[in-house]
């Protein structure tokens, strides 16, 4: 009697066991219940160029908070809301993923219970009715014209024992499926701009200056420790100004300048006031108000006293075979990753104090504030050509000339050579105007390592010559 009370135990636990795995397992349903396995999540959305926006929702377990991240088509025009509407290069990227999300089907019914949604990873991030912080998922969301919705997902964690499938439920289910996802939703502001904010090629440089100085915010004195000037040649080679006694110029730094200043890319954005803006646009004296003060200040750009703009980091100017001159003045250091960097803090956002890292955070990515203008210089296209001397071109026959003889061979070239040097003048200004009208708007954010490769020194761009003796003269 006593043996078959044991085993009626034992086989009262193994039951209360079978029973509790399955209460807290996220078993697939029964057979009979896959009665949507296979199906396109929204059948009716078959489009891809419907889709005007996309939102997609991370969620910070550190924090607790939800993390937006929004591009839409709005007035004509391509921008990220989450970063002061800063126009995006998003079309087609948008349209690549709408297609991606097009072909998402429930290949797999994974659970029907809520309790299953924390392990899953598909808890809603804008759920603020559930208290745990883990388990929240990725919400994506694709709407048109209109603000109709296209689709919306939670998107959760990977799949297991499949690879390339992840958790996904509809917002407003409980079921969840383990659905082949193969869709980028990036959410870093680089990947929806257009980052190379200069639009311009090495070879084109043909002048670059550096004014090494920087600013003592506690005096307001400014710092010079003088200007270097390089100049690309007839032969294509760099020359640089007043090059030190028993130095020469080192042609792998040159290259790394011009490398770092083509393709420099910003990481971040802040809108400037629109005081500072219109003003920029119209290239006329800036509007020192107040609130424009304190913007520049807070970025490390200053005015001096005689109305120059300078930063407390220096500026360097390039200059370029089209007519377009460049400014780049490098301001405050910036700490930080990611949505702080690229937008910044709600600080800055809700009242538009944007506040700079203290120098020396450990465990943060230094950043720096760009202030860039454009100019049209004539002086960098070649010279407006001249017309021929009288006389020139007399010819020495007597015969009457033909029709297609009467024109001056001499004039007509000269009026072809001034017609394609007008031609340069023109579009040399219309670029400058409209990288000028674009860069009027926004102060950029840069990475560290673009900062450092563009703003070199004396020391940094020259070497110890080898046999001064053989070394080409400084330009001048």
């Amino acid at each position: 009697m006593n043996q078959l009370a044991k085993t009626a135990g034992i086989v009262v636990i193994a039951v209360v066991l079978v029973v509790l795995v399955w209460a807290t397992a996220p078993v697939a349903p029964e057979l009979d219940r896959f009665d949507d396995q296979g199906e396109p999540f929204y059948p009716d959305f078959t489009d891809p160029l419907k889709a005007a926006s996309l939102e997609v929702i991370d969620y910070d377990e550190e924090s607790g908070t939800a993390r937006p991240f929004k591009v839409q088509f709005k007035d004509g025009v391509w921008s990220i809301p989450s970063h002061y509407d800063y126009p995006a290069d998003g079309e087609d990227r948008l349209a690549a993923t709408a297609a991606g999300v097009i072909d998402l089907k429930k290949d797999v019914i994974q659970s029907d219970r809520g309790r299953d949604h924390e392990v899953l990873g598909v808890i809603d991030p804008l759920d603020e009715t559930t208290p745990t912080l883990t388990g929240r998922g990725q919400r994506v969301t694709l709407r048109d014209q209109a603000g109709a919705v296209l689709a919306d997902f939670i998107i959760g964690h990977e799949a297991e024992g499949k690879q390339g499938f992840r958790y996904v439920r509809l917002p407003d289910k409980k079921r969840t499926y383990a659905v082949k996802v193969d869709v980028d939703l990036s959410t870093r502001f680089a990947d929806w701009i257009e980052t190379n904010v200069l639009d311009v090629s090495s070879y084109n440089i043909t002048e670059v200056q550096v004014d090494d100085y920087t600013i003592n915010e506690q005096t307001g004195r400014v710092e010079s420790a003088g200007s270097i000037q390089l100049a690309r040649d007839e032969a294509n080679k760099w020359r640089l100004a007043d090059l030190p006694e028993g130095r020469e110029l080192d042609e792998a730094k040159v290259r790394s300048m011009l490398s770092a200043v083509s393709g420099l890319t910003i990481t971040g954005v802040r809108p400037k006031p629109e005081a500072l803006t219109a003003d920029l646009r119209a290239k006329e004296n800036l509007n020192l108000d107040l609130p424009t003060r304190l913007s520049l200040q807070s970025k490390g750009f200053f005015i001096s006293h005689d109305g120059r703009l300078l930063a407390n980091e220096g500026d360097v100017t390039v200059g370029t075979k089209n007519g377009v001159r460049y400014t780049l003045r490098f301001g405050e250091v910036l700490y930080g990753e990611g949505l702080a960097v690229s937008a910044g803090s709600e600080n800055e956002a809700e009242t538009g104090e944007f506040e700079s890292g203290e120098s020396g955070e450990t465990g943060q990515t230094e950043n720096r504030y760009l202030f860039v203008t454009a100019i049209f210089d004539e002086a960098l296209l070649p010279p407006r050509p001249v017309p021929p001397a009288e006389g020139a071109a007399e010819t020495e026959s007597v015969e009457e000339p033909s029709e297609e003889e009467t024109a001056d061979p001499a004039m007509s070239a000269y009026e072809q050579e001034l017609a394609a040097w007008e031609e340069q003048v023109e579009e040399g200004r219309e670029k400058a105007g409209k990288l000028n009208d674009r860069f009027a708007a926004w102060y950029y954010v840069i990475s560290a390592e673009d900062f450092q490769n563009i703003r070199l020194d004396m020391e940094q761009l020259t070497k110890e010559a080898k046999d001064p003796q053989t070394q080409p003269p400084a330009a001048r």
